[in-house]
């Protein structure tokens, strides 16, 4: 039983939310424009435009990348970022759904100061995270990722591909979809009138994180095994279940009262199975199937 359908209050060590700071939880965007918008002069908005279309290419990027660097290099940066509303509510209901929560946050290669402030950050907003700062999110383990960067996401879900991702939207990521991907937008989720959406997307998140990905394999197995293993004649098929004293066993050849049931079925196809694969067959690369449908063995 999950940490969600248990209504867990001590977080499962397998019952993992990772959670990205900046552009999620921390305001990143929001220090940028400030820091861009203090060094711009009056000119250069003239001829470029507003600050926030700098970005979307309308100023010399070799010279905004260069401002952006100076920007996020100051001390106190990634320390003194603001937290982000609706993604800090986000964290709150992992939390109450049973989460344990881990920080994962891209490592900044160019000095030791930011990790130290990212570390600050965390123990001054977040209800006592563990905190992973990586050059390679992918490899971290997590049911959930909440970022906002696809190139992140789509990286982590190739390792884990029935996790599930949060993201909040913002200008980088417009236009991305993702099965196994819930887009959010920035809300309040206290303030009158927002508190209502905000409350609405609360609950769409739970329903998300509580709905399964993918079909369920085990009946799929189950089937599998029946299909593989039991033959029914087409006069039994008209009889319904259970007709002419049960199913007839491709393994043993069979029939008769039991002989259909799926334990006994498991018995064969594990006999059959380790006779032609070896002592582990289910970690042949080929699946529960294996004896051909052409007849009954000898």
């Amino acid at each position: 039983m999950t940490g969600v359908e248990a209504g867990m209050s001590e977080p499962d060590d397998d019952f993992v939310a990772l959670i990205d700071m900046d552009g999620t939880v921390a305001d990143y965007d929001l220090a940028m424009y400030e820091g861009l918008s203090f060094l711009a002069s009056p000119q250069e908005i003239t001829d470029h435009g507003p600050v926030e279309t700098w970005l979307r290419g309308s100023f010399p990027q070799d010279i905004l990348k260069r401002r952006m660097d100076f920007i996020k290099k100051r001390p106190g940066f990634f320390e003194n970022l603001k937290p982000i509303e609706t993604g800090m509510s986000v964290v709150a209901l992992l939390q109450d759904l049973g989460y344990r929560l881990m920080i994962a946050s891209k490592a900044p290669g160019w000095g030791d100061e930011p990790w130290v402030e990212k570390a600050r950050w965390c123990r001054k907003h977040l209800p006592e995270p563990g905190i992973t700062l990586t050059h390679d999110k992918s490899l971290l383990y997590g049911k959930v990722l909440f970022d906002d960067w696809p190139a992140y996401t789509e990286a982590w879900l190739k390792h884990r591909p029935r996790g599930k991702v949060i993201m909040l939207d913002g200008p980088h990521n417009q236009g991305y979809e993702h099965p196994n991907c819930l887009r959010i937008y920035r809300t309040s989720v206290s303030g009158d009138p927002k508190g209502k959406a905000g409350s609405v997307q609360l609950k769409t998140i739970e329903q998300f994180l509580a709905t399964s990905l993918g079909p369920d394999k085990s009946q799929g197995i189950q089937n599998q095994f029946f299909e593989t293993f039991l033959v029914h004649s087409p006069e039994e098929r008209r009889m319904g279940p259970g007709a002419a004293g049960g199913c007839l066993c491709r393994c043993c050849g069979r029939r008769g009262v039991g002989t259909g049931s799926i334990l006994h079925t498991m018995d064969c196809a594990a006999a059959e199975l380790m006779k032609s694969w070896g002592s582990n067959p289910l970690q042949h690369e080929r699946p529960y199937g294996g004896v051909p449908y052409g007849g009954v063995p000898k």
